[in-house]
C-alpha cells in the first residue's frame, strides 16, 4: 500500500481518506521558500537532480571527520567511524550470522571477523595516506587464510542499490518543511510515491523520509516496506543513512586489535 499525500495535507490511504497535522504531511503551499532558495538538486517538486545530492555528500564527507550509520541490504547493520584529526577509522558491518569489525591506524588496517565459530583476524599494511582511506571509493583488503576481505568506504556506499542511490530511486519525495538537526538548517521531505517500476504494491506498506541541507548533503534518507501476511507483519525492506556526526568525531582502538596484534 503506497501512502500518497497531497497538497492540501490529505492523506490518501488505502482507499479512505483523513486530514492529518503539518507535522505528519504537506502544508498547503509546503515549506516557505523561494525558487533559488532550495537545495542542490532539489526543488518544490522534489529531488531533481539525484547526482547532484551524491556527490555533495561524498565531498562533505570526505572533507570532515564522519559518524555514520547504514542499514541494509536486508537485515546488515553498518557503523562508519573516522577522525581526521587522529586518523583512525573504524567500520563495523553486523549480519545475523557474523560481523566484521575493522580498524585503520598509522598506515595499517586491522580486521576481525566473528561468526559461529572462533573469530578470524587480518592486517594489511595500506599504500595509501589515511586521507585517502578516509575520502576514497575504493576497498580495503586483507588476506584471511587463502581469502580475502574487501570492504568498502561509506563513500562508496552511498551509490548502492541499498543506501542513498537506492533509496532516491525507489520513491518520490516532497519537500514539507524547513527544521533544524545538529545545528543545521534542513529541508525535510516527506514520501510521495513509489516509482520503482518493478515494486508490487499490492498489499505492501511503504514509507519514508529524506533530510537535505542546504549546501544539498544528504543528512538522513530511509525507506521502509512491510507487507501483511497471515495476519503478521513483516518487513521486506529497510534502508537508512545518516550522518550522526561530522567534523569532530572520535575513534578507539578496539581491544582485540592490542590483543591479538599489539601494535
Amino acid at each position: 500500500m503506497v501512502r500518497t499525500i497531497s497538497r492540501r495535507g490529505i492523506l490518501a490511504c488505502g482507499g479512505t481518506l483523513m486530514t492529518c497535522s503539518l507535522s505528519g504531511c504537506l502544508g498547503s503551499s509546503g515549506p516557505d521558500l523561494a525558487a533559488n532558495e532550495y537545495p542542490p538538486g532539489t526543488s518544490e517538486t522534489g529531488v531533481t537532480e539525484p547526482q547532484t545530492l551524491l556527490d555533495a555528500t561524498a565531498t562533505a564527507l570526505g572533507k570532515q571527520g564522519y559518524d555514520v550509520s547504514l542499514v541494509g541490504p536486508h537485515t546488515s547493520e553498518s557503523r562508519y567511524r573516522s577522525s581526521l584529526s587522529s586518523a583512525e577509522q573504524r567500520r563495523t558491518v553486523t549480519h545475523p550470522d557474523q560481523t566484521i569489525d575493522i580498524y585503520v591506524t598509522e598506515g595499517k588496517a586491522y580486521a576481525e571477523v566473528d561468526g559461529t565459530g572462533d573469530p578470524e583476524y587480518g592486517r594489511e599494511t595500506l599504500g595509501k595516506s589515511f586521507e585517502q582511506v578516509h575520502a576514497s571509493n575504493g576497498n580495503l583488503g586483507m588476506a584471511f587464510g587463502g581469502g580475502k576481505l574487501l570492504s568498502a568506504n561509506v563513500i562508496s556506499k552511498l551509490r548502492a542499490s541499498h543506501s542513498v542511490r537506492g533509496i532516491l530511486s525507489f520513491a518520490r519525495f516532497e519537500p514539507s518543511e524547513v527544521t533544524e538537526r545538529d545545528g543545521r538548517s534542513v529541508l525535510e521531505f516527506t514520501l510521495k510515491e513509489v516509482t520503482a517500476s518493478e515494486f508490487d504494491t499490492d498489499g505492501n506498506n511503504v514509507s519514508g523520509s529524506l533530510s537535505v541541507d542546504f549546501d544539498g548533503v544528504v543528512r538522513h534518507a530511509e525507506v521502509t516496506v512491510t507487507e501483511q501476511a497471515d495476519g503478521d507483519t513483516r518487513t521486506t525492506r529497510h534502508n537508512n543513512f545518516r550522518i550522526r556526526t561530522q567534523g569532530d568525531v572520535s575513534v578507539s582502538m578496539p581491544d582485540w586489535v592490542t590483543e591479538e596484534f599489539d601494535p
